[in-house]
């Protein structure tokens, strides 16, 4: 797990992290259409739906923080030892990470091959929070 020196988690990280996931799912979203019209016969318009910007980033935000909390009381009501909420969801935060570079490898203009990639993304990520909670 990211710790400081004296045992504190890290939770600069995961901010970053948050953010640079959501500005990459903006401009690789934005690139994946583009190029999902590229050989349409229709000429395909640019807008920029600001509304889609603030709702992605609201429901990120709601996932980046209510998860850790579930969490949070679940490991407190089934365990004896539960980690802190803090470590939570900084382990939460870095197990994003993985995310970032799948958002680039949706410009591959295959439906198939983008569930595969968001589907193992998920399951990494997964297994980084099982492997750092244990």
């Amino acid at each position: 797990m990211p710790l400081f020196e004296d045992g504190k988690p890290d939770l600069y990280g995961p901010f970053w992290i948050f953010i640079t996931l959501n500005v990459s799912m903006l401009v690789f979203g934005k690139l994946c259409v583009w190029i999902d019209h590229l050989f349409d016969e229709e000429i395909y318009e640019y807008k920029l739906d600001i509304h889609k910007i603030s709702k992605s980033y609201a429901l990120l935000m709601v996932y980046f923080l209510v998860i850790p909390i579930c969490l949070f009381f679940l490991l407190k009501l089934f365990l004896n030892e539960s980690p802190t909420y803090a470590k939570l969801l900084a382990v939460y935060g870095y197990s994003f990470t993985i995310f970032i570079p799948i958002t680039f490898m949706y410009l591959v203009p295959n439906e198939t091959a983008r569930w595969f990639f968001l589907i193992a993304s998920g399951l990494i990520s997964l297994w980084i929070i099982f492997k750092e909670m244990i």
